[in-house]
């Protein structure tokens, strides 16, 4: 398995992690148990080696761009004189590095061969 599979797998895998810890302070919060069961089917559909999920988590990671770039402009637009615009802004300028990265590592020839190749078995 490539290394920047590896890296996006620890990606979800941490975000799930946060959404456990979210849901041991509120078991009734639907919309954290929904992301939970999403990423927990993100990295089974990847380890499986699914294209269809690779172009899948691409596409979304594509919108993280653009909605982290809104959340980013936003944050400047309102100003950084306070503590919730520098959460702001670190929370955007980290969903567009992340969802960068997710997106430029499931585009790579050696990440789309070897799921290739462990969807058809070999």
């Amino acid at each position: 398995m490539p290394t920047k599979l590896k890296a996006v797998i620890g990606i979800y895998l941490a975000s799930m992690v946060l959404d456990g810890l979210w849901l041991l302070q509120d078991s009734s919060a639907t919309k954290v148990w929904i992301r939970l069961v999403i990423g927990a089917l993100v990295v089974v559909f990847l380890l499986r080696g699914s294209e269809g999920m690779r172009s899948i988590v691409r596409g979304f990671a594509a919108l993280g761009i653009l909605f982290g770039g809104i959340t980013v402009l936003q944050a400047v637009s309102l100003g950084l004189g306070d503590t919730v615009g520098l959460i702001v802004l670190a929370t955007g300028l980290f969903g567009v590095a992340m969802s960068a990265f997710t997106f430029w590592a499931l585009g790579q020839e050696d990440v789309q061969a070897w799921m290739a190749s462990r969807s058809l078995g070999e």
